[in-house]
């Protein structure tokens, strides 16, 4: 679904490029919803440990973006 809003995304015309990115953005969403309770199922399958394993999950998902964004704000200042 992704793959498909953003190819979508590479159109000419601009109502394409609006419809592909809210495939895209829908994509996002679902796919993180699935991720995020896969987290916890494997947690709970595992050792139990589902508020370690949600937490873990989401600082990664929250910090990760943030830190390659930095870096690439800082090479492109240079």
């Amino acid at each position: 679904m992704m793959i498909c809003g953003l190819l979508l995304t590479l159109a000419a015309p601009i109502w394409v490029i609006i419809i592909g990115l809210a495939i895209f953005t829908a994509g996002f969403f679902a796919t993180h919803g699935v991720a995020s309770g896969w987290v916890a199922a494997r947690a709970r399958a595992g050792v139990g440990a589902t508020g370690q394993a949600s937490s873990a999950y989401m600082f990664f998902y929250n910090t990760l973006p943030a830190f390659f964004a930095f870096r690439v704000i800082i090479r492109q200042s240079r």
